[in-house]
């Protein structure tokens, strides 16, 4: 009965008006659709497949402190003494902006190889630092010592380098389209090279510093130009010897 009520009050006064608009009238204008890529999850973010991203740790100085040291001499034939490095555990990487830092475009291109081949790329010589340069017999102005060269292989391709330096070429026809500065390579007694870095093979295995001791053929990237600071990179003293001792 309470209901029965209830609902005759509800209809003798309940007022409806009728709604009226043209198709293509909208009270609320529908936002456009746009597609967006997940975030990758930090595991994703490391990982390459199932190998670890480049990143500027594996740069690292490969100096070993327990090495016995070498003797030579000096101009005037005075004997002097080198000692190795302690490698990571004694030093880090060339600082800037107060950062420890590697180059981006070496990073980036050496997981490209990762990427491209689905194997490992393995660091044999990226940073060098003074102490352990002069001990392997590196040249006193080498860009090892600025974080702005490094020697490697791939895993598994060690007897093809130069299906490695095409792959290394091929970078930039993916990402420096329309810009022949960079996709343009010229073969020089150096290596190949266009404006942003020089690409060599070594397969000689009786020339090798210590870092590279071993019979297979290695690539070494060497950089030439620094876009973000819009100027050629070269040996600098001051950042040579500017890293943090641990």
């Amino acid at each position: 009965m309470q209901n029965s009520e209830r609902e005759r009050v509800r209809s003798s006064n309940a007022n409806a008006d009728p709604i009226s608009r043209y198709s293509h009238q909208k009270l609320f204008s529908k936002p456009r659709l746009v597609e967006t890529r997940r975030a990758p999850y930090p595991w994703e973010e490391r990982h390459i497949g199932d190998m670890p991203r480049i990143s500027r740790e594996f740069f690292r100085c490969r100096g070993v402190k327990s090495r016995p040291l070498k003797m030579t001499k000096n101009r005037v034939g005075d004997p002097i003494a080198y000692f190795d490095c302690g490698g990571s555990q004694a030093h880090g990487l060339p600082v800037r902006n107060g950062q420890e830092y590697i180059y981006p475009i070496l990073i980036d291109l050496l997981n490209h190889l990762q990427k491209t081949f689905n194997k490992q790329v393995i660091i044999t010589s990226g940073h060098r630092c003074p102490m352990h340069n002069r001990y392997i017999g590196g040249n006193s102005h080498s860009k090892h010592l600025v974080a702005a060269e490094v020697d490697f292989y791939v895993k598994g391709m060690e007897k093809k380098p130069g299906i490695v330096a095409r792959a290394l070429m091929d970078f930039y026809k993916l990402h420096d389209a329309g810009h022949p500065e960079y996709t343009t390579f010229l073969k020089t007694p150096l290596g190949w090279s266009n404006k942003e870095v020089i690409i060599r093979i070594d397969e000689n295995p009786y020339a090798r510093l210590l870092d590279n001791n071993f019979d297979h053929p290695h690539l070494t990237l060497e950089l030439r130009y620094d876009r973000d600071r819009n100027r050629k990179v070269v040996y600098n003293w001051h950042t040579a010897v500017t890293y943090p001792r641990h």
